[in-house]
């Protein structure tokens, strides 16, 4: 993960130490993962640092969306690929 999404994380989980109430109201929302990366599938390790981090903070995962990268992203199936994964997400 990038230095800047790491601190993101890192300022999300703090909310339920500094910001208790504000940590408090992320309970029962919905989040999902969109990646994209070289390997073949979404490393696990990459994918639980969001799955542990939704968990401690009550959030519910929905799932991942990994785009394999390696060879470029085509573009139209890019499109067809999220509108699937955001009515999947959303049912």
């Amino acid at each position: 993960m990038s230095a800047q999404l790491k601190v993101f994380v890192d300022r999300i989980t703090d909310l339920l130490d500094i910001e208790l109430e504000t940590g408090r109201k992320l309970r029962g929302l919905n989040a999902a993962l969109i990646t994209t990366g070289i390997e073949g599938l979404c490393p696990t390790c990459y994918e639980d640092v969001f799955i542990n981090t939704f968990n401690y903070l009550e959030i519910n995962y929905r799932g991942c969306l990994y785009l394999n990268a390696a060879n470029g992203i085509d573009i139209p199936a890019l499109d067809d690929d999220l509108v699937a994964f955001a009515q999947a997400v959303a049912s």
